[in-house]
């Protein structure tokens, strides 16, 4: 017979078990969640990309605008209202007692800066306005009207915060009234809210002169003194709207009927505004 070579049975490799893919987690899926496997789609990329730009544009351009309307109450506006002398303060308290002593001329002194034209501080221009007098009067009125309770034995250490919170509230209406009324003269943006807070906050000095009057000398000298004070308040609000309006803003070709009405009614604002505290 022939030789026929005996083949060897091939060489046993194990198979390994089949498993099956895992697709991908889907964007956003949680942990032990339906999967999805979704294609990439670059058109979708782009649109992303483009809507997560626009979102961060948008993000700044709102932080650039309220860092512009809250500039005016930190850093160094705040320091340039508060740098103030010992002649400036004289200086003002005699505006404001006795605005017929001098031909003040309400007009601020201009100064050349980097970044364009400001005014100098307060220390240097006596027609700056400042928040340390409106702030000091604020207090002061808040004792004097401590001092007036405990006279008539009625103060309590608790009443000292309603003193307080109600002055404020009356400073914040007095504030209000004012840049209503450069608004109704198409003048929003002339003042800005710092400097209109504190020339309506020279009020507080009349008014403690009324109530210091009406507790050491009665009832007819907080009156008298209340009239002047507020008359006194008029003349000075009246006086620097028109340097804002007319030498500030170049407000020559502006209704004069309708300005003067409105200046006329600021003034009148300052009686019932300084009985209100008085009464208080």
């Amino acid at each position: 017979m022939a030789y026929q070579p005996q083949q060897m049975p091939p060489s046993y490799v194990p198979q390994q078990p089949h498993q099956p893919q895992q697709a991908p987690e889907a964007a956003g899926a949680t942990a032990g969640g339906p999967q999805f496997n979704l294609p990439l789609n670059p058109l979708g990329l782009m649109a992303a990309g483009n809507l997560f730009s626009g979102g961060q544009n948008w993000g700044q351009q709102y932080m650039e605008r309220m860092q512009q309307r809250v500039g005016a109450f930190t850093g160094g506006a705040l320091h340039f209202h508060f740098a103030i002398s010992k002649q400036y303060v004289r200086e003002k308290l005699l505006m404001l007692v006795a605005p017929y002593l001098k031909r003040w001329t309400y007009t601020r002194m201009p100064e050349q800066m980097q970044g364009g034209p400001a005014f100098k501080p307060p220390r240097v221009d006596t027609n700056s306005p400042d928040l340390y007098l409106p702030l000091m009067g604020l207090w002061t009125y808040a004792l004097l009207a401590a001092v007036c309770q405990a006279a008539r034995g009625k103060f309590k250490p608790d009443n000292m915060y309603p003193l307080v919170w109600s002055a404020c509230m009356a400073w914040l209406v007095h504030l209000l009234v004012a840049k209503a009324i450069l608004r109704a003269m198409a003048l929003p943006a002339s003042v800005p809210w710092v400097e209109l807070a504190a020339y309506t906050g020279y009020s507080f000095i009349p008014i403690c002169a009324s109530v210091a009057a009406g507790q050491l000398g009665g009832r007819w000298a907080y009156w008298g003194f209340w009239a002047y004070g507020s008359v006194c308040s008029a003349i000075f609000l009246v006086r620097t709207m028109k340097r804002v309006i007319f030498q500030e803003t170049r407000g020559y070709g502006r209704d004069l009927t309708l300005v003067n009405y409105l200046l006329l009614g600021l003034a009148l604002f300052q009686f019932p505004y300084s009985f209100y505290l008085g009464l208080v």
